[in-house]
Parts: C-alpha cells; structure tokens; sequence
C-alpha cells in the first residue's frame, strides 16, 4: 500500500527508459544472470508482458552486475526475455525497493497498482503474485484493504464450515459494504453459499 520509489537506472539494456507513472500498472523484479529460480521466471514474465502488455503493464527486471554481464545475457535470452531490462546504479533502486522491504533472496517481485502504490513483494513464480497482478490489472485489489478485512474474511469462512448461515451472511456484508468492486470474489462465495450449501 505504501508508494512506489523511482527508479535510479545506469543503463537500459532492452526497452525503453521508463519511470513509474500512474495510470499503469508495474512489476519490478529485482533478478541477477547467476540466479537459477529468476532465469525459470524470465519466461513467466515474458509472458505476462505480452498479455498483458496492451492494458498497461510495463514489466522492468533490474540487475545490479556488471552492465555487459546483463546486455550478454539478455542477447543470449532474447527469444525468452521480453520484457524491459535495466541495470541499477550503484544499487540504488535495490535500496529504495528491495532493502527497504527487507527482502534477502532473488528473485523478487514488486507489483505497483495504477495509483502508483505497491500491491504485493514477493516471488514472480508464486500462485498469489499471479491472482494479485490479474486483480491489479483490473483495478479489484487493493492491498490495505484485503489486510483490513483479514478478519472477517476468515470469521466468514469459519462461520461457513460451521454452517452457521446467520453469522457467516454477516461477516460477508461487513466486507462487501467497504468495496464491493474489491471483494467481487466474495459476493460470488456469497451467492455459492446460497445455492449450494
């Protein structure tokens, strides 16, 4: 939820200079060439980019090697590696991002809403980056909200396994009274819960 830093770039190695900027939707991987679990999300990105790509989604990995380290790999990567490469300055982007998000392991992921806030940090290969970019695109995740509303998601859901309909009608339109474009998901559980159970 907090605000997406800038980017401080050495050299853009493939695509073009960009900068976060609202209205679009961002991914910021932080990656390196020596790294085996980011050389198996290079494809993943790739591919998100290009479906993605048309409604406004700029994906960006950014290494902190060498600059002819990166451009080797990218010309080597280029049938795979699609999407926007750039090589830090003197780790100041890993600063501002990785860093300052406490994160120690590659790859790493920031996802930056259409407001410019970020909406998940963490492995571009995990099942939740992949259901938060989709809901990110389609401006149905806010992640403030989501942590907010933990608890009566939950209580809902436990309410649900108990079937006590009463409460669990309750915890579902307490959450759907704070946004109901945000938690669609959840009117569609609802909905389930009455018919089926």
């Amino acid at each position: 939820g907090d605000s997406a830093p800038g980017l401080d770039i050495e050299k853009w190695v493939q695509g073009e200079e960009t900068e976060i900027q609202p209205g679009n939707v961002y991914v910021v991987e932080f990656w390196a060439t020596w790294c085996v679990p980011c050389r198996k999300s290079i494809p993943h990105l790739s591919e998100l980019q290009e479906f993605y790509g048309d409604v406004g989604l700029t994906i960006i990995g950014v290494s902190d090697e060498d600059t002819s380290v990166v451009q080797k790999f990218v010309r080597k990567n280029a049938d795979i590696m699609t999407y926007t490469v750039a090589v830090d300055r003197r780790e100041a982007t890993k600063r501002a991002w990785f860093q300052a998000a406490k994160l120690q392991g590659i790859p790493a992921a920031f996802i930056v809403d259409r407001k410019g806030k970020i909406q998940f940090i963490g492995n571009p290969l995990s099942a939740k980056f992949s259901r938060v970019l989709n809901a990110v695109i389609n401006n149905r995740y806010d992640a403030k909200l989501f942590r907010r509303a933990a608890p009566s998601i939950e209580a809902a859901e436990n309410a649900r396994k108990v079937r006590n309909w009463r409460m669990a009608f309750k915890h579902y339109d307490e959450v759907l009274a704070v946004d109901p474009k945000i938690f669609a998901d959840l009117a569609t559980a609802k909905f389930e819960m009455m018919l089926i159970d």
